[in-house]
């Protein structure tokens, strides 16, 4: 599947409407879904951090909670960059800007 796809796929799968969202009000539907998008993203980092966190006490990472949040985060962050006007072309040019201020760093 490719980013385009996956961002369809959540996008479709991820509706923002008064029947999902009843708070929802037609004239701040956009801001209210990148809101709610932000709370999960944040949401979904603390339970990374949770699953992480028993390391320095010695115990386990729970690599399994780290793995099904990790997926969370790339939903979340799909969804949010279709909110805000991104496309796979978008996070093509990011991510190659990105790599080449890391390699001029070098």
């Amino acid at each position: 599947m490719s980013l385009h796809d996956l961002m369809e796929y959540v996008r479709k799968g991820w509706v923002f409407n008064k029947r999902t969202y009843p708070r929802i009000k037609k004239n701040n539907a956009t801001e209210f879904a990148i809101k709610h998008v932000s709370e999960h993203m944040a949401k979904t980092t603390g339970k990374i951090v949770a699953a992480i966190e028993p390391y320095d006490h010695g115990l386990p990472m729970d690599l399994d909670a780290i793995q099904r949040q990790t997926a969370y985060a790339l939903i979340n962050t799909l969804r949010m960059a279709s909110l805000v006007g991104m496309t796979d072309a978008t996070f093509q040019a990011i991510f190659y800007s990105w790599r080449q201020e890391l390699l001029s760093k070098k």
